[in-house]
């Protein structure tokens, strides 16, 4: 197997960070410089970014790859468009980040409806205009 065998290869990095809420903004300045960046990569797929109801200091970052766990660790987490964004977040951080590289299982396990939010294809700038927005395919 290579280090990306295409389709056969699809997991899950979820990423969960806790900060002073007076950190928020800066925290979501530096991810909002590499967000387009990794959405941009040819292998994410999914990137959604969560805040805790009861925690707001609590984001939990979700980016589904087609790649292997191998690529992820030794490539796509190694970007060097991501060390500023490391350098500011990180000393931000009130404990370590808790990150899980998950195996998704996708297929009939899976589904995206338009109503859920925005659907990006990739071919544009982020897809962050409303006008910008692509229909959806529905996977069962």
């Amino acid at each position: 197997m290579s280090s990306h065998d295409g389709d056969k290869d699809s997991i899950s990095l979820q990423v969960t960070v806790y900060l002073a809420e007076k950190d928020l903004d800066t925290f979501f300045e530096a991810l909002g410089s590499v967000f387009n960046q990794i959405a941009s990569e040819p292998y994410c797929t999914l990137f959604e970014v969560y805040q805790s109801q009861e925690d707001k200091g609590q984001i939990l970052m979700l980016k589904n790859w087609s790649s292997t766990r191998e690529w992820l660790v030794d490539v796509g987490m190694r970007r060097p468009y991501l060390d500023e964004y490391h350098a500011i977040t990180e000393p931000l951080f009130l404990r370590p980040k808790d990150t899980k590289i998950l195996d998704r299982k996708g297929g009939k396990w899976s589904i995206v409806k338009k109503s859920n939010g925005q659907i990006w294809d990739g071919d544009d700038d982020g897809g962050h205009d409303e006008s910008k927005i692509k229909g959806t395919k529905i996977v069962l």
